[in-house]
């Protein structure tokens, strides 16, 4: 697939007038007071008219966790966490991640899985990966992380689209099994400079319009950026700057989200690199973004993109790197505030 074909499949069908009226009609007969539940009866009509249905209900949900290196973090490995990528992704196989945690005390936990795109690290000597190879943890390596885009694209091109046709396939192998929600984070330590440098040449911004001051990080990721952005040729091609300066994870992310929206899933985004992988989808078909909900917002830099891309965060935990833990607060929430329309005194569909 090249990537003239993801503008081809990517067409996500317009949201139907017929059924809007009739979501309105039935959250006017709701059991509750008109408007007594604010954002929330707006957030039940937009759940609504993703399904495509006046009694919209939760099924099957999943939680995606993309995890990949960044090869330019080298360059700035004494402001990051001690925790790697690989360290994190042990985590959830020993069950000690905070999202697992979460989700193990709903009623309808979600399936979570981590898929290694691009981690820098090889889980082959390690038993939790074989004991939970399949169920747990799925592996797509795409490289052993990304390169440092100051000297080389951080990715291949044929790469970035097996990355993004492996967010698509695992998206659906899921509709296989009815599943109509979907959550898609990221484990990628090292992520804040692709994630700038890209929003910069998406946006034809520049790293201070994009980087907050109040970051620790943010002269050293300003530049780095800027010396990056000149070391690239401009393009207006979407692919070609996702491969000259994202992630795996970002483009998987990518391609979940496109072939979700497709099919007509609700998508909760969790994350840094789930926001950025927004950032590109919506270049390549602008109504994807009709289709996402977005769980929490951690730190100056996700609040600023996701103000870039229009899209308020259901939460306000501020968590920071959250890997799927918004989604396990946000879930619960979106399926009690469902109800809402399931128990409308109009029983018509």
């Amino acid at each position: 697939m090249d990537s003239s074909d993801w503008y081809q499949i990517s067409v996500v069908k317009p949201q139907s007038k017929h059924l809007s009226n009739k979501l309105q009609e039935n959250l006017a007969v709701a059991v509750v007071p008109n408007n007594s539940l604010g954002t929330l009866t707006e957030l039940v009509f937009r759940i609504g008219q993703v399904f495509g249905s006046s009694r919209p209900f939760i099924m099957h949900p999943v939680l995606h966790l993309f995890a990949a290196d960044h090869g330019i973090a080298e360059y700035y490995k004494v402001l990051q966490s001690k925790e790697t990528t690989a360290i994190r992704v042990l985590k959830f196989l020993h069950d000690t991640a905070p999202s697992q945690l979460f989700s193990n005390t709903q009623e309808n936990n979600p399936e979570i899985k981590i898929i290694d795109v691009g981690v820098a690290h090889s889980f082959e000597g390690t038993l939790s990966y074989w004991l939970h190879h399949g169920s747990k943890v799925l592996s797509r390596k795409m490289a052993m992380g990304s390169q440092s885009f100051l000297k080389f694209p951080a990715m291949q091109s044929a790469a970035t689209l097996k990355a993004m046709e492996t967010g698509k396939k695992i998206t659906e192998s899921h509709l296989r099994t009815e599943s109509n929600t979907i959550g898609l984070s990221a484990i990628a330590e090292g992520n804040t400079c692709s994630v700038v440098a890209l929003t910069c040449a998406l946006y034809n911004l520049k790293p201070e319009d994009v980087v907050e001051e109040s970051d620790p990080k943010s002269e050293l990721v300003k530049q780095l950026v800027n010396k990056a952005l000149r070391s690239h040729p401009l393009t207006h091609d979407v692919v070609t700057n996702l491969s000259l300066y994202g992630g795996f994870e970002i483009a998987a992310i990518c391609g979940a989200i496109l072939t979700a929206a497709k099919n007509q899933m609700l998508i909760i985004l969790d994350g840094l690199s789930a926001i950025a992988a927004l950032l590109v989808a919506q270049k390549i078909n602008p109504l994807a973004k009709e289709y996402c909900l977005l769980s929490d917002c951690g730190g100056a830099l996700q609040q600023s993109l996701a103000k870039r891309i229009g899209i308020n965060p259901l939460l306000n935990l501020e968590l920071s790197p959250s890997e799927g833990t918004g989604f396990s607060f946000a879930l619960p929430m979106l399926q009690k505030s469902l109800l809402l329309l399931r128990q409308s005194k109009d029983e018509s569909i």
